[in-house]
């Protein structure tokens, strides 16, 4: 397993989230809202995940990578994570490789 911290703006990763990478599931944990739980499909999770985005900066994002996928993880304060699963690891670590620091 591989771990790097991602260093990029708001901006791009909204861009990279809506139009580059293939998404296979995604979660959005708000820890004070119940609305996160009420989301049932891929899109309406993809566009609270960039609501929450555009609405605040992330504190923290990471690119996981697996055997077979890439995860990516946002963290927005103490109150929002983000967890996106992409179908194609060697695409998303492609997209994102600018942007890692470790």
């Amino acid at each position: 397993m591989e771990i790097y911290d991602i260093k990029i703006p708001k901006e791009k990763l909204i861009e990279i989230i809506r139009n580059r990478i293939k998404i296979k599931n995604i979660d959005v944990e708000h820890t004070v809202s119940i609305l996160d739980d009420q989301l049932s499909s891929i899109k309406e999770k993809i566009d609270y995940a960039i609501e929450k985005l555009e609405e605040n900066d992330p504190d923290e994002i990471k690119l996981v990578i697996k055997e077979n996928e890439a995860i990516l993880i946002v963290k927005i304060e103490n109150t929002i994570d983000i967890r996106i699963t992409s179908e194609d690891v060697v695409e998303t670590k492609r997209i994102f490789e600018n942007y890692l620091e470790s």
